[in-house]
């Protein structure tokens, strides 16, 4: 592999998100394990060291997973459907972990952040417009009146 390819798949490896970073780590024990049982029918002069085989298991699995991701950046020599198929289940499953929950509204998140502060705001008998001038002059948020009345009812 040249070094320019090593080093396209080590930065799209860093841009990976930590469950498939900790994936490749898996395959790459898998691939080492082998690598080091054919090492051992070398003779002893052509051996590679642990940390050489270690660091080639590690840039094979990661080319492997890189591969399989991007079908069309390399030629396929096994034209066999199952290989195919099993590429792309594996893909698949690599993308429902990528899956990330949906980030909450920012506004939700004032009103909770500063839900105690309403809260004496109603018992000191100030209305909802009040609080979302409040909201406005004293935080920087604009949040409408009936926002907040919506929440204050939907969290008692």
């Amino acid at each position: 592999m040249s070094e320019t390819a090593k080093q396209k798949i080590i930065r799209w490896y860093a841009r990976q998100p930590e469950a498939i970073r900790i994936e490749i780590f898996k395959k790459q024990r898998d691939i080492f394990f082998e690598m080091r049982k054919f090492e051992k029918e070398k003779p002893e002069q052509s051996r590679k060291t642990p940390h050489e085989l270690t660091y080639e298991s590690f840039l094979q699995a990661i080319y492997l997973v890189w591969k399989t991701e991007f079908v069309g950046g390399t030629k396929e020599t096994n034209h066999k459907t199952e290989t195919i198929k099993q590429k792309i289940i594996e893909r698949i499953k690599r993308h429902k972990i990528n899956i990330k929950k949906p980030r909450r509204q920012k506004k939700l998140r004032d009103l909770e952040k500063f839900d105690r502060d309403i809260r004496v705001m109603r018992e000191e008998g100030l209305s909802y417009q009040k609080i979302a001038d409040y909201f406005a002059k004293y935080h920087k948020t604009k949040i409408h009146f009936t926002y907040i009345q919506k929440y204050m009812k939907e969290h008692p």
